[in-house]
């Protein structure tokens, strides 16, 4: 078996299963489309033996990504967001009555025969502002990864104003390395340490990749696969400030223009983010990339590129323990349609204000160029160039 890991069919999955012998790697193709107004993308049709299949939306703008999912025995459907960010699984309760709640599609434990009674409270404030009780049931992925007693908080209460918009998902299953919706000590395993703790996986490990052109991608579980990244994976150790999440630095970032642009000079604190399209920044680090892209303030933090110097600007470049990457303007400029059929360039780099200048949010966008690989065992990320990258 390669080190980097081996992809298996599901019919390779469930052989092992039934021998009583943990798969090595899941392998979950998955599908994007666009649901919005702005029309609709296909995607390839996947073969008969393909292992599992998890259809995700993606919106153009605060780009996020949803898959079908289900909850208990029978299944209870719902549409999930995966967030790196959190490393609990929460879904909204048949008990909640707050106006988010209504609209989404809701959990009920007596309904399900996999139910297993918790009944601790927990109570989340900054990131999503609601409160529950810890439950554990079966979590099922598409139609073939079943997980069977992983801890859910199931919310009972949501204050955050934005969770009662008409968002396009029910509930979100936490990728982050340590569940941290209630205190380290209650034990509650997230989705990655449940898979490896029953055998589902032999790696706790998983890695992401997304086509370039936003039409699908692949999601895999306990190792990485070979055929969508080129090159070797360049390995950076995670930050151990905060032990639950993906935070991870860099030797240096900057823009190759003259003056060379040096972002953070102090040192960067990077974080993947499956929640947003763009990256995210500081207001002033983004007013200096930006006008050294020659860039233009439309909006507050967000920046319009002249599109005829797309194929001139700058490659910007990390340099992850002594491996450098870059990303060219073609990885870092969105090009859209105004709404006349005229091209309109948006940077990548978007200014907010809660963020510090050594603070960097990657998005989708980063991750369309770079396979990324999340290694909980090792406490480290790792990037390679993806095979449909610019």
């Amino acid at each position: 078996m390669a080190a980097s890991g081996i992809t298996m069919s599901l019919l390779s999955v469930l052989a092992c299963a039934c021998l009583g012998v943990a798969a090595a790697t899941l392998h979950l193709p998955l599908r994007l489309t666009e649901t919005g107004a702005g029309g609709g993308y296909s995607s390839p049709e996947w073969g008969s033996d393909a292992p599992s299949s998890v259809a995700i939306t993606s919106r153009m703008h605060g780009q996020m990504f949803t898959a079908s999912i289900s909850v208990g025995t029978p299944p209870q459907n719902m549409t999930a967001i995966f967030d790196l960010l959190v490393g609990f699984t929460w879904v909204p309760s048949v008990n909640c009555h707050t106006v988010f709640c209504r609209l989404a599609n809701t959990y009920d434990s007596a309904d399900s025969s996999t139910y297993q009674a918790d009944g601790r409270p927990f109570s989340i404030n900054g990131l999503y502002n609601f409160s529950g009780i810890l439950s554990y049931d079966t979590l099922s992925i598409g139609d073939s990864l079943h997980v069977p007693s992983q801890s859910l908080s199931e919310v009972l209460v949501i204050t955050e104003p934005a969770l009662a918009t008409g968002l396009p998902y029910d509930c979100a299953l936490g990728l982050a390395r340590r569940n941290n919706q209630t205190d380290p000590g209650t034990g509650t395993d997230t989705l990655l340490d449940n898979m490896f703790a029953q055998g589902v996986i032999l790696e706790r490990q998983f890695s992401l990749w997304l086509a370039r052109d936003g039409t699908f991608g692949e999601l895999t579980f306990g190792g990485v696969d070979e055929a969508r990244y080129t090159g070797n994976i360049s390995w950076v150790e995670l930050l151990g400030d905060d032990p639950g999440t993906w935070i991870f630095g860099v030797d240096s970032i900057y823009l190759a223009t003259s003056p060379v642009v040096e972002w953070c000079p102090e040192g960067c604190q990077l974080r993947m983010d499956t929640s947003t399209r763009y990256g995210r920044v500081s207001p002033s680090l983004a007013l200096a990339v930006n006008t050294a892209l020659g860039g233009e303030e439309v909006a507050p933090g967000l920046f319009a590129i002249d599109c005829s110097t797309l194929d001139t600007l700058p490659t910007l470049r990390l340099n992850l323990g002594g491996q450098e990457v870059e990303m060219n303007p073609r990885d870092y400029v969105d090009v859209l349609d105004n709404g006349t059929g005229a091209a309109f360039c948006m940077s990548g780099f978007i200014g907010k204000e809660e963020l510090a200048d050594n603070q960097i949010f990657l998005g989708f966008q980063f991750m369309q160029a770079f396979y990324s690989v999340y290694d909980a065992e090792n406490a480290r990320i790792g990037l390679a160039y993806s095979i449909t990258r610019c």
